[in-house]
């Protein structure tokens, strides 16, 4: 979508392209797309091998998604990484909500936390999305007590990550309130940590 949508003096030919697969440009540059299962490693409905994603190959742009529900994760350690120089002209973006404590995902984020292996960390707290989460407040609506100490957290550890000051609006507060409850009541707190976090350490 985004090659579809650049300028037409900026955007070069097209020699091959497969959709949502495959893209060849006329300028030397490729773009291969895999999904689902094929993260195991090459397209197993192609022939290809678990634990062969990138092997023999060479990239300097890859996006990786929803890392912590990969299947085979370590094949981005054994075939990927040594597939991707590690030069300026190299961008590597791997992303992902938290899906619980000392699997991959938390071991590569700890790694980098420490300044060790090749990425840094970027964390970016629910709040950050104001036109996103954020509900009206009802008339007198008074925040609970637990709400104002989560208020009164994230204008000391917030800036942390939004490099600038924070403080909550009552249309975010009331949105935290009432879906914090929500999943408190369903016993899944759990979820809405993992996916709403105000912390590296609460997700």
């Amino acid at each position: 979508r985004g090659f579809e949508h650049l300028p037409w003096w900026l955007r070069p030919g097209v020699k091959f392209h497969n959709k949502d697969r495959h893209l060849v440009l006329s300028n030397g540059s490729s773009l291969i797309v895999e999904s689902g299962k094929s993260m195991k490693g090459g397209l197993q409905e192609e022939g290809g091998q678990k634990g062969q994603l990138g092997r023999s190959k060479t990239y300097s742009i890859a996006h990786l998604s929803e890392l912590s529900t990969w299947e085979y994760p370590e094949t981005i350690d054994d075939s990927l990484m040594p597939a991707i120089p590690q030069t300026p002209l190299t961008l590597l973006i791997r992303e992902s909500t938290a899906k619980g404590r000392h699997n991959w995902w938390h071991q590569e984020w700890l790694v980098a936390s420490e300044g060790l292996g090749r990425c840094f960390n970027i964390f970016i707290p629910w709040y950050a999305e104001r036109s996103k989460y954020w509900l009206p407040c009802a008339p007198g609506w008074i925040p609970s007590s637990d709400t104002l100490a989560f208020a009164r957290r994230v204008e000391e550890k917030g800036p942390a990550f939004m490099r600038r000051p924070i403080t909550l609006s009552r249309e975010q507060l009331s949105w935290y309130e009432q879906r914090k409850a929500e999943a408190v009541r369903k016993e899944q707190l759990y979820k809405f940590l993992e996916e709403y976090p105000a912390e590296p350490e609460e997700a």
